[in-house]
């Protein structure tokens, strides 16, 4: 069973539309807590974090016992938008989104989304989870602008 470690609206609905069954969880991560100055690095970090405190989360997770899962897989990820060498979090209102808007017209930056699948076994009824693999990666994707006309 597969286990999203997102709220992502579309992350879910990319999942969905390729018929994967999988339950949606989110980690309550906070991210304020990961320091990394590189981007891509950054991206990679949050990702991980996000499925690693579901895996140790999992105790408290109400799997369905009818399911009688032997395994399940953790997907984490996070995507980081870089511009000019900085991350962008969501801009703060209307007139932020603007003027990054404006900035960015006949540009381009990066959306760096780091993945962190964890393939793990179910033992003791589900109540405890070993770790049998982890696979880490960070796609980036260069996003060009075109110029607005004025």
């Amino acid at each position: 069973m597969l286990i999203l470690a997102s709220t992502s609206i579309s992350r879910k609905n990319l999942l969905k539309n390729s018929d994967i069954k999988f339950i949606q969880l989110s980690s309550f991560f906070d991210e304020s807590l990961v320091i990394e100055k590189n981007i891509k690095d950054l991206a990679l970090k949050l990702s991980f974090s996000k499925a690693e405190v579901i895996k140790n989360k999992i105790k408290e997770i109400n799997l369905n016992e009818n399911l009688k899962l032997s395994s399940v897989e953790i997907l984490g990820c996070d995507s980081i938008f870089e511009f000019k060498g900085k991350a962008l979090g969501k801009p703060k209102d209307k007139e932020d989104a603007y003027q990054r808007w404006l900035e960015m017209s006949a540009s381009y930056g990066f959306l760096h989304t780091g993945h962190t699948l964890l393939f793990c076994e179910l033992i003791n009824n589900s109540t405890k989870l070993i770790l049998k693999k982890e696979v880490k990666k960070t796609i980036s994707s260069k996003i060009v602008f075109f110029k607005i006309a004025k």
